[in-house]
């Protein structure tokens, strides 16, 4: 058997897999983990389960579909993985980005930073996560990020508050330019405290000095 699907059933163990298995869709079960995963599987959707963990994902492995379960971290991704869905999760890290990945969805989790990012990557969705500094300009413009999406209210109300940009400027001095786009176009402003603490890098960015 090279394909299996069994979708909106509401079973909770899913057992005795094909050896030879490329194809499995298990979407919209009850499941909590699944059993081991055959070395020929390149297709693998468990979307919308109470999937707590994975098991080792295969080397075949090209599309993983885990969104909306209850993960808190993903085991270590294939070299050949091109497609990554894992939004609606815990997760408060990503594991190493494979080199052939063109598509990641990672929104709506407990995401701090995001890991590097492949040059194949041509989609990124990572809306609604927490993250400890905004996200790169670069990356924002490249994937045509909505910045006043990308991150949860909580972060963002955490973003205007002055001790936190003392942390931001602080921590992350190099990424100021990255930092001051962000809160422009979330309609942020900083503190005059903090401005006069950091008057140097401001006068900077005044005059294109940075």
């Amino acid at each position: 058997m090279k394909e299996l699907t069994i979708t909106s059933k509401n079973i909770e163990d899913l057992n005795n897999l094909p050896s030879d298995l490329e194809i499995l869709n298990c979407h919209y079960n009850k499941l909590e983990e699944l059993p081991n995963l055959p070395d020929t599987l390149t297709e693998l959707y468990c979307g919308c389960n109470f999937l707590k963990k994975l098991p080792e994902l295969p080397d075949t492995l090209k599309s993983l579909y885990c969104f909306n379960n209850k993960l808190e971290e993903l085991p270590e991704l294939p070299d050949k993985l091109g497609i990554l869905f894992c939004s609606e999760n815990e997760l408060t890290e990503l594991p190493k980005l494979p080199d052939t990945l063109k598509i990641l969805n990672c929104s709506i989790n407990i995401l701090s930073e995001l890991p590097k990012l492949p040059k194949s990557l041509e989609r990124l969705n990572c809306y609604n996560n927490p993250f400890e500094c905004p996200i790169s300009k670069d990356i924002i413009e490249k994937f045509d990020l909505g910045v006043n999406r990308l991150y949860t209210m909580k972060k963002e109300e955490e973003y205007r508050t002055s001790s936190y940009q003392y942390f931001l400027l602080d921590k992350y001095y190099s990424k100021f330019a990255d930092i001051v786009y962000n809160f422009s176009e979330l309609d942020i402003e900083f503190h005059d405290e903090v401005k006069d603490k950091y008057d140097h890098l401001f006068s900077g960015l005044k005059y294109n000095l940075i």
